[in-house]
């Protein structure tokens, strides 16, 4: 039977683990977790298994045989991936509907006029799942933006799915009004989708019942060095204010705030802008695939880089810069909604599906960074409402004084973006010193036995700790400075 005290080492399979004994001296002092609520939900499942030593062994025996661990991290893959790319899908569907209806004829059916279609647009953005967290469960850090492109994909999907289903529709011959008709197959897509995610998705490893004991130990075990835990459903009221007062947690908002604010203008108006460069309602339709698919690679790509070169924010200024030149171009071959370059606009407005990726990286850059149940929660939560506000504000940048041209609803998308870039930039800055207050704390333990240090890194991994409270999880600045690092201490990325 497990005990509120510390587990002997003598005794337990995973004493190693133990997230309550006194180990880290740090600048705030020695860090004790007193109960099993403070510890990680991994750690008690570890801790009050009935057949610790066995599992244990197992496990192990999964990780270090190459066959079975690949075959478990394609499992997770399977079980995983699916129902979040189904989820994230869905939600953005709704979204990038309304731009396709906007020219289906739902403003004239239900007598939208001068800012009302904005307004509109305004009421569909809410806070999207916070799937993030469940990244940060199951996967490495160098697998986390790889893994987050594979659902935030989705948003550019819905662009090639939504275009072509759409266009299809509006051929439907019938009293029933098309755009109608499309609501409705998104409807019950949507009921389908929620009704296998209530069934098939995990709440965490520890819950995963499709999963063995073994599978589970050699889950929680894979992403030990991670040092973030799983989730813990006690709420600690210290990691909150902590969320509050770091400020890379606002700049990571702030990210999100002006990354956002072009999605809200482009997802609901781009169908309308295709109009104004001078195709007709059904050639608009089929003509934002393209700028989907570009979104789709972008993303893929992105996700891909940001894992090899151990590097998020020089991958997020990349996916920006294509957007801002098309959002430039837009102005220049359009300034008064008089188009002068048709194909030109065209080309412009395909380039506009860069910039997604950088949502999507920031959302990774919480995965690997953040630390702490209540924190990762908390963090994730205010960067989605950020997320959220900027999507409302960018429908109000499309003025319909302004229409055809809408030129502050483009002006913006260029301001939004470069300002982004500075916090980028800033972000960089916090992390390269929270890096070197890390390395500091490091390299006071160099009278530590490497043995000793491993030990104190395990204790930490389950312990539920903040990243600003555990020196074992410093960020990644520069590829060189990430290879000499490793020797010393495990990273994570920026």
């Amino acid at each position: 039977m497990a005990s509120s005290s510390p587990v002997s080492g003598k005794h337990h399979p995973f004493a190693a683990l133990d997230g309550r004994k006194q180990s880290i001296l740090t600048d705030s002092g020695i860090i004790l977790v007193k109960s099993p609520k403070d510890a990680d939900e991994a750690f008690s499942f570890l801790e009050k298994h009935p057949r610790s030593a066995q599992v244990r062994q197992e496990g192990l025996e999964i990780l270090e045989d190459p066959v079975r661990l690949k075959k478990l991290v394609r499992k997770i893959d399977f079980t995983i991936a699916p129902l979040l790319a189904a989820v994230y899908f869905l939600q953005f569907l709704d979204k990038t509907a309304l731009s396709y209806t906007a020219v289906m004829g739902i403003r004239q059916d239900t007598h939208l006029i001068g800012q009302d279609y904005s307004n509109l647009a305004m009421l569909f953005y809410v806070v999207a799942p916070i799937l993030v967290l469940i990244i940060a469960m199951w996967y490495k850090k160098e697998e986390q933006g790889r893994r987050v492109s594979w659902f935030y994909v989705c948003n550019s999907l819905t662009q090639v799915f939504g275009g072509f289903v759409a266009y299809g529709v509006s051929h439907a011959n019938t009293r029933f009004a098309t755009w109608r008709i499309f609501y409705i197959a998104i409807g019950a897509l949507t009921i389908a989708a929620g009704l296998l995610v209530a069934i098939f998705l995990p709440d965490s490893p520890v819950k995963a019942v499709r999963f063995t004991d073994a599978e589970k130990v050699a889950a929680l075990l894979r992403v030990k060095n991670n040092q973030s835990g799983t989730q813990n459903a006690h709420i600690k009221k210290q990691q909150i204010l902590e969320t509050f007062k770091d400020m890379r947690i606002w700049l990571v908002c702030l990210g999100a705030l002006l990354t956002s604010i072009p999605t809200g203008g482009i997802t609901s108006f781009q169908s309308i802008l295709l109009t104004t460069f001078g195709y007709t309602s059904q050639q608009a339709l089929i003509l934002t695939t393209p700028t989907g698919a570009i979104g789709a690679i972008s993303v893929l790509l992105v996700g891909y880089l940001s894992d090899k070169w151990h590097d998020r924010s020089l991958v997020i200024l990349i996916s920006i810069f294509p957007t801002i030149l098309g959002a430039g171009l837009m102005i220049g071959l359009d300034p008064d909604g008089v188009p002068k370059n048709k194909a030109g606009l065209l080309a412009a407005s395909f380039l506009t599906g860069t910039f997604g990726a950088a949502f999507m990286l920031l959302l990774a850059w919480n995965a690997s960074n953040i630390a702490g149940h209540s924190k990762k929660v908390t963090a994730n939560a205010l960067t989605l409402v950020a997320g959220s506000v900027g999507q409302i504000i960018g429908t109000q940048t499309f003025q319909a004084r302004e229409a055809p041209g809408y030129r502050s609803g483009k002006i913006s998308i260029v301001a939004t973006l470069a300002a982004l870039c500075v916090v980028v930039v800033a972000l960089r800055l916090f992390n390269d010193a929270l890096n070197e207050r890390n390395r500091k704390a490091l390299r006071g333990m160099e009278g530590v036995s490497e043995e000793e240090r491993e030990r104190m890194r395990d204790e930490m991994a389950f312990r539920d700790e903040t990243d600003r409270r555990n020196v074992f999880l410093c960020i990644r600045i520069e590829v060189v400075a990430l290879r000499l690092s490793r020797a010393t201490h495990q990273n994570s990325d920026i």
